[in-house]
């Protein structure tokens, strides 16, 4: 049960985060249908913001609906101006959000400790009825870590689950 209920974190997360790190725009952020970009006016943020936050003095972005009054993120103006925004994608599990964050820091530390730090990160899905499949990849020479989430029906309910996996091939 501890691991599907794992397995379940992990596609929410995992999934989530793949999918919507897939933005054309890399100078921009979303806070749900908000788009946020490097260099737009501190007031036009705060207009663009307002149906669904409030961002308070220090910068930090709070969900308008509530309690609990969400955080997505905090931003950072200078002069006026957007300078930096951060977004939180943690999960809401505190819990399984560490042992997830804690396997896929090991993935990454088994490749910098090997020197393996030139890396090709590509990302991958698949969707029929009912089903999906979400992959992020990470090519890094002869070595490769994946992370998948899956979502699969199974009767009239759907199994989620996810697998974390280090890959070592020779080159063809």
């Amino acid at each position: 049960m501890k691991l599907t209920a794992f397995l379940a974190t992990v596609l929410a997360f995992g999934g989530y985060a793949i999918g919507r790190a897939q933005t054309g725009n890399k100078n921009s952020i979303e806070f749900g249908n908000t788009v946020l970009r490097l260099g737009m006016s501190k007031d036009s943020v705060i207009a663009a913001l307002a149906k669904d936050y409030r961002v308070n003095d220090e910068g930090i972005v709070l969900a308008t609906s509530g309690p609990p009054y969400d955080s997505p993120g905090s931003l950072v103006f200078k002069n006026g101006r957007l300078t930096a925004v951060w977004k939180d994608w943690s999960p809401s599990n505190e819990h399984h959000g560490y042992e997830l964050a804690n396997n896929v820091y090991g993935l990454f530390k088994v490749l910098q400790d090997e020197g393996r730090t030139n890396c090709i990160l590509s990302t991958g899905s698949k969707q029929t009825t009912g089903s999906e499949q979400k992959t992020g990849f990470l090519f890094c020479g002869d070595k490769e870590i994946q992370i998948t989430a899956f979502r699969l029906p199974q009767g009239d309910q759907t199994n989620e689950s996810a697998v974390l996996t280090e890959i070592l091939r020779m080159k063809e």
